[in-house]
């Protein structure tokens, strides 16, 4: 139990739980999220990650009837990718990681539908802590490291094997059909949002682009944007060590929108009609203007909050 059951909130004028979902797809609409039918709506919630996502219908049953005793319209499931029962199947016989792991998916399917039932709307974050096997075929990968929740970053931004992966596992998640529901995740209207990166810094590890290809491909690549625009050229590594002048930083938003667009288009040819933001982590101000005119921002503060002196 909770000192105050809070689950009144969650419920219709006769105390049933109104399913999340009952007034249609999310859309942002002039700074605000409303409802398809025109309702407006707040979200207040929290995340459930890895084993409380992915934890088992028993267990999703006991997470749902908690967080609405709490109040909770909106849970974030998080590192579903990750290390506890991932829905990916890293195990698959053919050696890849291009396969669902149909118990996590359905262990999710539960997930969703328990909070579904419950009034509370959920965001799937369906990448986070994504690796790659041989097989795979993303070139050096076996030098990134394995399970590291940034070892993706930045090479993903201009890494295409790496981007065509990660959007054929979208493709298989929001194709995947509730067992509970018998919905499609991209028809379900009790998922309001989703992302295209967690925490994704290129600046976390732009200036430490030290193999190939991907120094010449990152070089190459900024030769040609500052012909186009008027930057200097010929600066070879200087547009990784000295990543502070202004070409330098309007290269870094160029590269970031330019995987953005790549990876909401992705999202749109699955089917997905819901808000999608671009990231939920910038610590300068020319990485939120790359995440700039999707459907909404999303900035996360982690552990307590800010300590000022």
């Amino acid at each position: 139990g909770v000192p105050i059951d809070l689950s009144f909130l969650n419920k219709d004028a006769y105390g049933n739980f109104v399913p999340a979902g009952a007034h249609g797809f999310v859309t942002a609409t002039n700074g605000q999220f409303v409802f398809e039918d025109g309702t407006p709506v707040r979200f207040w919630g929290v995340n459930c990650t890895a084993g409380a996502a992915l934890g088992g219908t028993n267990r999703a049953a006991q997470l749902a009837t908690r967080l609405a005793r709490l109040g909770v319209n909106f849970v974030r499931l998080h590192h579903l990718d990750s290390w506890h029962q991932p829905i990916i199947d890293y195990n698959h016989p053919d050696g890849t990681t291009q396969h669902l792991n149909e118990r996590s998916m359905t262990n999710l399917d539960a997930m969703i539908y328990h909070l579904k039932q419950r009034g509370i709307h959920v965001i799937p974050d369906p990448w986070v802590q994504r690796y790659f096997k041989p097989a795979d075929g993303v070139a050096d990968y076996g030098n990134l490291g394995v399970l590291g929740n940034f070892n993706l970053h930045p090479w993903v931004y201009m890494d295409t094997r790496m981007q065509e992966l990660i959007a054929l596992t979208w493709s298989q998640v929001w194709n995947h059909v509730n067992v509970f529901t018998g919905v499609a995740y991209k028809d379900e209207p009790a998922i309001v949002a989703t992302e295209v990166i967690n925490e994704g810094l290129m600046q976390r590890g732009a200036n430490h682009v030290s193999r190939e290809p991907w120094v010449t491909i990152f070089t190459n690549w900024y030769e040609v944007w500052a012909r186009q625009n008027g930057y200097a050229t010929n600066v070879g590594r200087n547009i990784i060590s000295q990543n502070y002048g202004e070409g330098n930083l309007r290269f870094y938003i160029n590269v970031q929108r330019s995987f953005y667009s790549t990876m909401v288009s992705n999202l749109h040819n699955c089917g997905v009609r819901i808000p999608i933001n671009a990231n939920n982590w910038s610590m300068w101000q020319w990485e939120t203007l790359a995440q700039s005119g999707y459907d909404f921002m999303d900035s996360h503060f982690y552990y307590g909050g800010r300590v000022f002196p």
